[in-house]
């Protein structure tokens, strides 16, 4: 059996196993998803590809699914930034991963499940991608996909968020 085989295999085991995929705290449309961004991105600035997507728990985003996703970047032998692999890698992977994990479950109806990638210029000057989700209080939460630790955005850099893909 192929790594990757194998490694499907334990992540459909693991998004079943105990309901890690849980049910959806609620479902947020699309248009929602882009009023929630608009202020810092604008209008246009805004992607969202689905019709709906599922709210999680922020607990289990930041604890039970970032622990699954370091053994995903640990089977495709990725162990830290480099620039053929650097911030929006890790985002979008962190994104996408997620999303595949939705598909599998059953357990919710929605489209897409409430994580993107949002692209920002740093207080330091040079761009960022990192993560963001909406989750269980409707907040707008930032992750940083290569420690798994929630990001605070300042003021300067929330205006400076140059684009979101949902």
């Amino acid at each position: 059996m192929s790594w990757l085989s194998n490694i499907w295999k334990r992540f459909k085991a693991w998004c079943y196993a105990d309901n890690r995929v849980q049910t959806q705290i609620h479902a947020l449309s699309r248009y929602a998803v882009i009023e929630k961004y608009k202020g810092w991105a604008g209008d246009g600035n805004v992607r969202v590809a689905d019709k709906d997507y599922s709210v999680l728990s922020k607990f289990w985003l930041m604890r039970g699914y970032y622990n699954y996703y370091i053994k995903v970047l640990n089977g495709l032998k990725i162990s830290g930034w480099e620039e053929k692999f650097d911030c929006d890698n890790f985002a979008g992977l962190y994104k996408e991963v997620l999303s595949a994990c939705h598909r599998v479950s059953t357990m919710s109806k929605s489209e897409g499940v409430a994580i993107g990638v949002v692209w920002y210029k740093t207080d330091s000057g040079g761009g960022h991608a990192i993560n963001t989700a909406i989750v269980d209080d409707d907040r707008v939460i930032f992750i940083e996909p290569q420690t798994g630790l929630e990001k605070t955005l300042s003021d300067t850099e929330l205006n400076n968020i140059f684009f979101v893909l949902f």
